[in-house]
This record gives C-alpha cells, sequence and structure tokens, in this order.
C-alpha cells in the first residue's frame, strides 16, 4: 500500500497562534480497526519552556490544541486516542511526545479518499526551523514525510562574541548574531553594517547579513579589545603572544532523542548562534 502525507500550507511564523491540517492518502481502501497515526514533533507539543507540555485534545473543538480526524467518506467513523510516546525510543518515558492514533470504527475509506488531520486552536513552536510530521497508516508510511516549517520573528537583540584570547596578526572570525525574542536567529536583514573596535577603528565594512555570519578579523596590538556595532559591545578579547582560550562551551544540550527536547540543530545552534568552542549531547530517555 502507498501512503501520501501532505502539509498544503506548512510554513508559521514562531509562536504566532495557528492550525495544522496534514492531508493523507493511501492506495488501498480503509476498513473497521485500521488505523492513521500521527505524532508531531515534540516542538510542536511544548508548552513554555522543556517542562511544561501541551494539553492535546479531541473532546472539546472550542478549546486550545485541539485534534479531529475527517474524511470525505460519509460512511467512515474514527476512534481518536491521544497517548504519551517518545517517539524516537517508545521503550523510554514520555515528556511532550503524543502518539495519535485515529481508528476506522465504522464504514469505508476508499482508496485515495483524503483522510484530513486537523491540529486546531494551537500555535507554533519557539524554535524556528523545518522539521518531519510522523504519520502511519496501517503500518506503512509515507513516500514522502511532509514538513512543517517555522520561520523565525524580527529582531530584538544583536550580539557579537569574539574569542576570549589571541594571539598578534592571527586571523579569527568575530560572530554578528541577531536574535528574536526567542533566541532564534532573527528574520531582519541588516545591510551596509560596519564592525569597528570599540575605539574606532573599522575593520570590516559593507556587511549585509540575516540571522548571523562570520566576520573574519586580524589584531595587530596587545592588549583588551572589543568589537562595536550600532551600540552593542562585544565581550573583551585578550591579545597576546600565547593567548589561548579560555574556551566556552556547553556540554549538556538535549537533542530530539531526548524526552524533553525540541529542535534539531543543536551543534548548528550551538557554533553559529552561541559562539561555543565546545558542545556535547546528552541523550536522556527518562528511567534509564
Amino acid at each position: 500500500m502507498s501512503v501520501k502525507a501532505e502539509i498544503s500550507h506548512n510554513s508559521f511564523v514562531v509562536r504566532q497562534p495557528c492550525s495544522v491540517c496534514v492531508d493523507v492518502s493511501t492506495s488501498d481502501a480503509l476498513g473497521v480497526g485500521d488505523t492513521v497515526e500521527v505524532q508531531f514533533p515534540n516542538s510542536w507539543c511544548v508548552l513554555t519552556g522543556p517542562s511544561f507540555t501541551r494539553t492535546i485534545q479531541s473532546e472539546n473543538p472550542s478549546e486550545e490544541h485541539f485534534i479531529k480526524v475527517e474524511t470525505e467518506s460519509p460512511s467512515a467513523h474514527f476512534r481518536i486516542e491521544i497517548k504519551p510516546r517518545q517517539l524516537n525510543f517508545p521503550e523510554g518515558s514520555a515528556r511532550h511526545g503524543r502518539h495519535i492514533v485515529a481508528t476506522v470504527t465504522g464504514g469505508v475509506v476508499p482508496p485515495k479518499c483524503q483522510i484530513r488531520v486537523l491540529y486546531m486552536n494551537t500555535f507554533a513552536p519557539y524554535v524556528a526551523e523545518m522539521e518531519r510530521v510522523w504519520v502511519r497508516v496501517r503500518g506503512s508510511a509515507p513516500e514522502i514525510e511532509a514538513a512543517l516549517i517555522v520561520t523565525p520573528g524580527p529582531a530584538v537583540d544583536l550580539r557579537i562574541i569574539a574569542p576570549s584570547g589571541v594571539e598578534p596578526r592571527q586571523p579569527f572570525d568575530v560572530i554578528v548574531v541577531s536574535l528574536d525574542q526567542f533566541d532564534n536567529c532573527s528574520c531582519t536583514r541588516y545591510e551596509n553594517e560596519k564592525l569597528p573596535t570599540s575605539d574606532g577603528r573599522i575593520l570590516a565594512a559593507d556587511l549585509t547579513f540575516t540571522g548571523s555570519m562570520r566576520v573574519p578579523v586580524v589584531l595587530e596590538t596587545e592588549g583588551i579589545h572589543r568589537f562595536k556595532m550600532r551600540d552593542v559591545l562585544s565581550n573583551a578579547v585578550r591579545v597576546g603572544k600565547g593567548c589561548r582560550g579560555p574556551y566556552w562551551g556547553d556540554i549538556h544540550i538535549h537533542t530530539k532523542l531526548s524526552h524533553d527536547a525540541q529542535g534539531t540543530k543543536p551543534y548548528e545552534y550551538a557554533r553559529e548562534v552561541s559562539g561555543l568552542d565546545a558542545a556535547g549531547c546528552r541523550f536522556y530517555v527518562g528511567g534509564r
């Protein structure tokens, strides 16, 4: 049996109210006892922070986070169950993961008849990126996974990140990051910017970027230096012979493999947004 899963309007702005519609169809008819299973990414189930989960429900369409399954076939009826499940490790405990199972309890869904899974009265995640929706029909996966795209908001913060210690005349990168209110790289475009040192010496000009960029620079003079863009100052950089470090890192990042995590690109974020020198991920499945 072949399965198709599509989301026609699949782009959303971070944390904005929305509803999601997943359209599913199959090459075979579905009858009593057959199932349509859907699981949204963890980020679409987080309420506030990593410890709180949305109450996803199928009883009251006027309440938040409502799940509905419908079809064009007038005879078909579904029973909906929503259970906690860690998608990447079902044997472990689950915090945000919610496994939605719609079982045909009456009638028939003909081949190629559209089955619509609606996730209504909810909001887009805090994390801006593309993630896949897990779908199975009678145990079969779709040919192409449906995707949800969350775009960032406008800039509310600008950060300039440089190494803590460098040697004179040794090239290094300064990271300039524009962030929205949820610490995603923002959608704001910066044009014709300059990157001077705090004493006014311009090291780079005509900088244009959206989100974040790396600016290669060289410092000739020993001492303590900072960089500046607009009215934002970087951290202090110590320039001297043998100057290396200190180095900064985070060795307790949770990925989507963990039951309480969200997002799929922790290392890219650590490198290009946080400007860390080192990063490590913790795999936590709960109870183990």
